[in-house]
C-alpha cells in the first residue's frame, strides 16, 4: 500500500475490501482522527478514511494505490475509531463506522 500514515504508532483499524466495475478497492479507516496520533488524533469530528485501488508498478507488481482521503461525517464525533461497514441498496452506499471509547456506532 502506497499510503504513508504521518505516525508510526497509528494505521487503519477498520478496513473492507469491494469490488465495483471489474476494479479492486479497500477502504481503510483510520483509528485516530486526522490518521494521527498525540493531541490532534483524540481531536473528535475528524475522522478519515482511505480509499485504494488494486493496481501495478511499473515493474508489473500488485500495489494497492492510493485514490482518495475521504472525511467521515463530524457527526460522528469519535474520539478513536474501531470498525467501519458499507451497504450498496443498488443506488448508493450507505456507511457506519464504530468507535471505541465510548463504544456505540454512528451511521
Amino acid at each position: 500500500m502506497d499510503y504513508e500514515f504521518p505516525s508510526a504508532s497509528k494505521g487503519f483499524e477498520g478496513a473492507l475490501y469491494f469490488s465495483r466495475g471489474g476494479e479492486r478497492y479497500v477502504l481503510g479507516l483510520c483509528e485516530g482522527n486526522h490518521c494521527t496520533d498525540s493531541k490532534k488524533g483524540k481531536e473528535p469530528g475528524f475522522g478519515m478514511a482511505v480509499l485504494t485501488q488494486l493496481g501495478e508498478d511499473s515493474d508489473g507488481n500488485c500495489v494497492w494505490k492510493t485514490v482518495k482521503e475521504l472525511k467521515v461525517p463530524k457527526s460522528a464525533f469519535f474520539q478513536d475509531y474501531a470498525d467501519i461497514s458499507l451497504h450498496d441498496d443498488g443506488d448508493s452506499w450507505h456507511g457506519s463506522a464504530a468507535n471505541d471509547h465510548p463504544i456505540f456506532p454512528w451511521h
